[in-house]
């Protein structure tokens, strides 16, 4: 017999899921149910849960849209992004001069290993992409027009952005919000600030906030 928790964490699955399902894209209750069925949720009468549940996410929030046979579709998600201290990484992108190239400085937030424990920012790692017919290919980061999201403002985020989402050499997938321009930190050493120059990287030469 399941334990209580596991009915919990089973029904929370289910919900992720549905969610992770139209945030791809609008889809119809049938074909939800086909993509639930294959990822393990084909217990019981699956057309009810997916009713019950969406009727949920509703009264939490998520705004999705659905009338009869019409897709469901996720107009506006409260679901926060949440990352972990390894993911909270920072890409700055910068025009090259030699036409089709861009600049790609990668850093990341990091806590000291001692007492007391301070937020550092890693070295600079610098590296050089080509743009071929909107795809962003790089040694280090990989990306596409595919993987831009502009998001309008809402209630959860008072202004409007765009994500970019890129794919790492070993498969990793990450997600960046648009912040500001790239500009070059005082505390980069030498060797970046020779790479930028080499390429022709055109950044702002004011300090970061």
């Amino acid at each position: 017999m399941s334990s209580k928790n596991d009915v919990n964490a089973h029904q929370f699955g289910f919900a992720l899921e549905i969610l992770k399902l139209l945030a791809e894209k609008p889809r119809k209750k049938a074909e939800l149910e086909n993509l639930l069925c294959d990822r393990g949720f084909a217990s019981g009468d699956l057309s009810q849960k997916i009713t019950r549940v969406i009727g949920k996410l509703r009264d939490c929030g998520f705004n999705i849209k659905g009338v009869p046979n019409r897709p469901y579709e996720l107009l506006e998600s409260v679901f926060p992004v949440i990352l972990s201290a390894e993911q909270r990484q920072a890409l700055a992108m910068a025009a090259a001069k030699t036409p089709g190239l861009v600049c790609l400085i990668r850093t990341r937030k990091d806590m000291t290993e001692t007492v007391p424990f301070q937020e550092i920012t890693t070295t600079p790692e610098f590296s050089i992409a080509q743009v071929v017919e909107g795809d962003l290919l790089g040694t280090h980061t990989q990306s596409a027009k595919s993987l831009l999201f502009p998001t309008p403002a809402s209630a959860y985020l008072p202004y409007a952005t765009e994500f970019l989402g890129t794919v790492d050499p070993d498969g990793k997938q990450r997600l960046y919000a648009a912040q500001n321009l790239p500009t070059i930190d005082p505390t980069w050493d030498n060797n970046i600030r020779q790479q930028l120059d080499t390429y022709g990287c055109i950044l702002d030469q004011n300090v970061p906030n």
